[in-house]
């Protein structure tokens, strides 16, 4: 039985376009890897199909949306999922993260206008479209349902998703391993996955009083660490969050009928006002 048969797809890392790549993507020997990165990508590809080979790709700001949208489509990916850098308030603060909203609007852009039957399916931005218009979903990042990711270390550890790491050092151990316990076993003597777990539920006072909660579900909780509050912080990307959604609102707004939008009730979101209520004692 292999991947394919048990419906297991899987994620390559490609960091956008072969110049990023080969900065924040490289060996152990800080060898250049994108020829061998996307070698393995063809290889699923050939082997499963189109669907079980998806891209991850963690956005570099300096790497222009453009030149990395067009950079995936001559790959010809079929989901590409692009992912925040993993900043939070211990390695950072919010006025230091990426400016990655000016990015994602850009490459939604692109990807909305882009009227070629042949185009990837891009998250978050197909997340949010579900969450705006009230089918909901789960994500890891978005939306109000629960996390079920977890991590099996080369030695068999079962541990809660790996991003946590940047929490602090040995952040995510366990005890367990797949060669003794049920996978299950995680979510009932860690406390930490059980927060993952619930995720989207245990929020802030600021995220439980937002306007955004229902679709943000306070971000992923590893982007609201820090040592003095712990998990009791809105994401770090809050802003940048707001700014991707307010966009993504405004624009369905202008694709929609008018039949459904009386449906689903949506408004037009001005991003400044809201921002400039949300944090004036900033």
């Amino acid at each position: 039985m292999h991947l394919k048969e048990l419906n297991i797809q899987v994620g390559i890392s490609i960091d956008g376009t072969p110049k990023s790549n080969s900065i924040n993507r490289v060996g152990h020997k800080g060898e250049n890897m994108y020829l061998q990165i996307v070698n393995g990508f063809n290889s699923i590809k050939n082997v499963f199909g189109d669907d079980f080979a998806n891209c991850l790709c963690v956005i570099d700001v300096s790497d222009d949306p453009k030149e990395v949208y067009l950079h995936f489509k001559k790959l010809e990916v079929n989901n590409v999922h692009f992912l925040f850098q993993d900043y939070n308030y211990i390695n950072s603060d919010s006025n230091k993260v990426p400016k990655i909203g000016n990015w994602l609007v850009e490459m939604f852009d692109l990807w909305i206008n882009d009227n070629e039957s042949k185009k990837p399916n891009v998250r978050p931005f197909s997340d949010l479209i579900n969450l705006i218009l009230g089918f909901g979903g789960e994500s890891e990042i978005f939306g109000c349902g629960i996390n079920k990711t977890l991590v099996i270390e080369t030695d068999g550890s079962i541990e809660t998703v790996d991003t946590l790491k940047t929490c602090g050092d040995g952040f995510t151990k366990t005890s367990f391993n797949v060669l003794n316990h049920d996978l299950n076993i995680i979510y009932k003597h860690s406390e930490l996955a059980r927060l993952y777990y619930y995720s989207h539920d245990k929020l802030c006072e600021t995220c439980e009083s937002c306007l955004f909660k229902p679709i943000c579900g306070g971000g992923f909780i590893g982007h609201r660490y820090s040592l003095e509050k712990k998990f009791n912080n809105p994401s770090i990307y809050c802003k940048e969050i707001i700014q991707i959604i307010c966009h993504i609102q405004n624009e369905l707004l202008q694709r929609l009928s008018q039949e459904v939008l009386q449906k689903i009730k949506l408004q037009k979101l001005n991003y400044d006002e809201i921002i400039k209520d949300k944090f004036s004692s900033e």
